[in-house]
């Protein structure tokens, strides 16, 4: 790729592709392992959360490394349904550290 894309038009080439967001959440799209998208280029899933166990939250975030674009598209989850998109959207993320604070047992 020569030209760096903003998250708008990596979006809208997905939809040209017409690649569903239940599509993109699964990564079941482009060529290869890397998902190749001709006009977009490779893409990698960095993170995912949700499924059986997991109540209804689910999410999947793709890394555009050439455009440095982070998108994430979240799903309802039911065990009876999988994850259901119907009020899901592209959204653009951005790498955070969050710390947290957890209470465990004295040993």
């Amino acid at each position: 790729m020569e030209q760096k894309l903003t998250f708008q038009q990596i979006v809208e080439k997905l939809n040209e592709n017409n690649i569903s967001l239940s599509d993109f959440g699964y990564g079941n799209f482009g060529k290869g392992k890397d998902n190749f998208v001709e006009g977009i280029g490779p893409s990698k899933k960095v993170d995912s959360y949700g499924g059986e166990d997991r109540g209804s939250e689910w999410y999947s975030v793709r890394y555009f490394p050439e455009h440095d674009v982070y998108i994430r598209v979240d799903a309802y989850y039911s065990s009876y349904e999988g994850a259901d998109f119907y009020d899901s959207k592209f959204v653009e993320v951005f790498p955070t550290q969050v710390t947290t604070t957890e209470y465990l047992p004295k040993k």
